[in-house]
């Protein structure tokens, strides 16, 4: 039964028993959490900033696309339409371009 190769993400390791087994697993978890974790201290500002300007940037798009795309139900037409910013309905193409 023993000894008994394993394979963890391409890694091929052969372990005598089920102690070095779990040994080996347990290791292997907590390289990979000091890895990320290292990762992430460094670059959680830069990744918040760009959270920021990703929500800031999604949120203008819906409501362009809100107010020069889509249709308003009691309006019959666009919110920009109405207030004769636009003279048309926008397509997705052209808020993207």
């Amino acid at each position: 039964m023993w000894p008994k190769i394993i394979t963890v993400r391409g890694i091929a390791v052969q372990v005598e028993s089920m102690d070095e087994l779990e040994e080996f697993v347990s290791r292997f978890g907590s390289d990979v959490a000091t890895t990320f974790s290292a990762h992430d201290s460094l670059d959680s500002k830069y990744e918040k900033k760009l959270k920021l300007e990703n929500h800031k940037a999604a949120v203008a798009l819906w409501f362009a696309y809100y107010n020069f795309c889509r249709i308003h139900g009691t309006l019959g037409r666009t919110p920009g339409m109405e207030a004769g910013i636009t003279d048309r309905q926008w397509t997705l193409s052209e808020l993207a371009a």
